[in-house]
């Protein structure tokens, strides 16, 4: 007579290998979306102040069409610092400090834009101005003739 041999029940606390799969790949995946936020935080620093940047240049070109005089913008290459919405002198002007919002951010040159009554940038060549910290810059560009404003 031939007998049977039994075999040990199988385990039934343990994962298959299609839920050890499946939950791989979703970590794989959440890693994948999460991991640049994670790694680039010096960037936002940069990017608040380009923005505060081109905030202000608008905020001078509509205190020119507001006033009917012109205003300008002086930037100081070097510094972190500039000044805004002024009149013909820098005494009248409000003074803003990049490193405020980040310790290392300066401005690339030295740059003077001047709106009309009307708002338009005084020149015939679109102004940029750059933001520097740790190796990385942002460009704020101004249009010529319509005073744009935009980030690079």
């Amino acid at each position: 007579m031939i007998t049977r041999r039994s075999h040990p029940p199988a385990c039934k606390n343990g994962f298959t290998v299609f839920e050890t799969i499946m939950v791989i790949s979703i970590v794989s995946i959440l890693a994948l979306y999460a991991y640049p936020l994670l790694t680039a935080p010096s960037q936002f620093p940069l990017d608040a102040a380009a923005n505060v940047v081109e905030s202000d240049i608008r905020l001078t070109q509509i205190g020119a069409m507001t006033k009917g005089a012109r205003r300008t913008v002086i930037f100081a290459g070097g510094s972190g610092e500039y000044v805004y919405n002024n009149d013909s002198d820098a005494a009248s002007g409000l003074t803003r400090d990049l490193k405020e919002i980040g310790g290392s951010i300066t401005i690339g040159s030295d740059l003077i834009i001047t709106f009309n009554s009307r708002g338009e940038p005084i020149g015939q060549r679109a102004m940029i101005v750059i933001i520097k910290t740790r190796g990385k810059e942002r460009r704020v560009i101004v249009e010529p003739y319509t005073g744009i404003t935009k980030t690079e």
